[in-house]
């Protein structure tokens, strides 16, 4: 598929995008936690991005295509993250809200993406230093189970868990915040 997609073949491009693409979608899913429209939208970008840098793929047995396309995945979160955080702290100069047009995808989006980092700092916020902690490590820095299970002394399972326990905390702290937020001030 690879090699045909590489070649100008958009249908084997396409069949990797339909194969991959529930896997690239639950990698998005579980950084997000859970924000559907934003693990779309992640999902897509981490596709653009792949079969733009298609020629840098090396096979290295079955499961590398699938493992190239994880990393990418990650990868662009990761960038998503820093991006936002950039325009979050300074580095973004906000217009006089006279200034805005509501009509304009990329403002709306990006206005949205503002919100989503209020809020997801927000959530790291209230949960336990731990789990914080896993959070930031695997899902902001991208780092492994086993590079973390090192550097707190446990075991890969038990970061494994760690991070699941975290996920649904912040799952939970949304739903409280959406629940409170729909019931009016």
């Amino acid at each position: 598929m690879v090699e045909h997609a590489l070649a100008g073949d958009r249908a084997a491009a396409a069949r990797i995008y339909a194969q991959f693409h529930a896997i690239v979608l639950a990698i998005q899913l579980g950084n997000t936690a859970g924000d559907r429209q934003l693990a779309a939208d992640l999902t897509q970008d981490t596709f653009v991005k792949a079969l733009y840098r298609l020629d840098q793929f090396e096979w290295r047995g079955p499961e590398s295509l699938r493992n190239w396309l994880a990393t990418i995945a990650r990868n662009t979160f990761r960038d998503h993250v820093r991006s936002a955080a950039e325009r979050h702290h300074g580095g973004y100069e906000v217009p006089e809200a006279a200034a805005i047009d509501d009509d304009d995808p990329a403002t709306v989006a990006e206005r949205d993406l503002d919100r989503v980092v209020e809020t997801t700092g927000a959530l790291l916020d209230d949960l336990k230093p731990e789990h914080r902690h896993v959070l930031r490590r695997m899902v902001g820095d991208g780092a492994s189970a086993a590079e973390l299970a090192q550097e707190l002394g446990r075991t890969e399972a038990a970061i494994h868990q760690l991070k699941r326990r975290a996920l649904d905390a912040a799952r939970r702290t949304a739903e409280q915040r959406q629940l409170v937020g729909a019931r009016g001030p």
